[in-house]
């Protein structure tokens, strides 16, 4: 399966803030915001990697493609 270069960057974003307030800060608001900012990081770098307008690809496997395509048109 795929990982986004956002979701991977996210996960080693969130291990060092969880790093840095088990050890440095003790302070809930740091992990919070740590983690606030590593999110929106995350999904800017995602949007610029991917683009906004992504789409996603769907396949349908069905013994009727006719109706199904029907279904989808109307």
């Amino acid at each position: 399966p795929h990982i986004s270069l956002g979701k991977i960057a996210f996960a080693m974003d969130i291990a060092v803030v969880l790093i840095g307030v088990v050890v440095v800060s003790k302070s809930i608001d740091s992990l919070i915001y740590g983690a606030i900012v590593s999110y929106l990081l995350s999904v800017v770098v995602d949007k610029v990697m991917y683009g906004v307008d992504a789409g996603k690809l769907t396949f349908i496997v069905s013994d009727y493609p006719k109706e199904v395509a029907k279904r989808i048109d109307e």
